[in-house]
């Protein structure tokens, strides 16, 4: 069950959400998860139209993996790396998503942003889930922390012409607790360029 809005306060805010409740079983266990994603913005009246948002995005975990109830929320959907940072090193499952953004339009066809990602898992006794809905690591004693790590993303969009649109970015994962208490706690980093055709 669940339920999505948006919408706009005057010319300047935006808003936005969704809600979800999963019920059910899993296996033998009763499933009692959700997840909640809430976002705004405001646009500022001025050259290159300026924009800070904030974003936050949580997805229940499984607090006590011995009991008779999965808690662990299923991420459902794609379109990960628009939501939990473009590296796709998440999933909406076990997850607190704190985002930060900003973005300017120098041109009409030209967008530039960056984001910034602080992330945590919502049950210390539940697992990192990857982007494909599998558990990366796991502390099942809840002794390594919450917080995986910070997140930042640059992107660039332009629309070259009608037809063509070139897309372009480049991520750093900074890893916090848990990473560092679980295994390798290196860096990463990723970046990509995206050319478009439309016909």
């Amino acid at each position: 069950m669940g339920t999505y809005f948006e919408g706009r306060l005057g010319q300047c805010w935006d808003y936005g959400g969704t809600l979800a409740v999963q019920r059910g079983k899993w296996g033998r266990d009763d499933i009692d998860a959700h997840g909640v994603n809430l976002h705004g913005g405001y646009t500022f009246k001025a050259p290159w139209q300026p924009r800070l948002g904030v974003e936050y995005s949580y997805a229940s975990g499984d607090s006590d993996p011995f009991d008779d109830e999965h808690e662990t929320f299923d991420n459902v959907f794609g379109a990960i790396d628009c939501y939990y940072g473009r590296m796709n090193l998440f999933a909406w499952m076990n997850l607190e998503d704190y985002q930060a953004s900003f973005s300017v339009k120098p041109k009409k066809a030209l967008k530039i942003w960056i984001d910034y990602h602080f992330l945590r898992l919502a049950s210390d006794e539940d697992a990192w889930y990857y982007c494909s809905g599998k558990a990366f690591r796991k502390d099942s004693a809840g002794a390594s922390g919450q917080t995986l790590g910070h997140e930042v993303d640059l992107l660039v969009k332009w629309q070259m012409t009608e037809n063509i649109e070139l897309f372009a970015g480049y991520a750093k994962f900074f890893p916090g607790a848990f990473v560092k208490r679980t295994a390798d706690s290196s860096n990463a980093q990723w970046a990509f360029v995206q050319l478009m055709y439309s016909f």
